[in-house]
């Protein structure tokens, strides 16, 4: 580990010290295992028209008159 300092006019200001990574608890296998479902076709082709928009639709959706949703 290295250790830094920065200094102004030769008087140190600020040390540069390595972070310590914080312990995490690995996370247990299977976690959600019943919980969720792939499709069967989940990596199947995506219709051309879904392709098409990736090209040549809007950057941004297009802006409704009602009021967004809260979340």
């Amino acid at each position: 580990m290295r250790r830094s300092s920065i200094a102004k006019a030769g008087k140190p200001i600020a040390r540069l010290v390595p972070l310590e990574a914080p312990s995490r608890q690995p996370r247990p296998l299977g976690l959600l295992k019943g919980k969720l479902k792939v499709p069967d076709d989940f990596d199947a082709p995506l219709q051309d028209e879904v392709i098409d928009s990736f090209y040549n639709g809007p950057i941004f959706p297009p802006e409704s008159d009602s009021p967004a949703e809260e979340r």
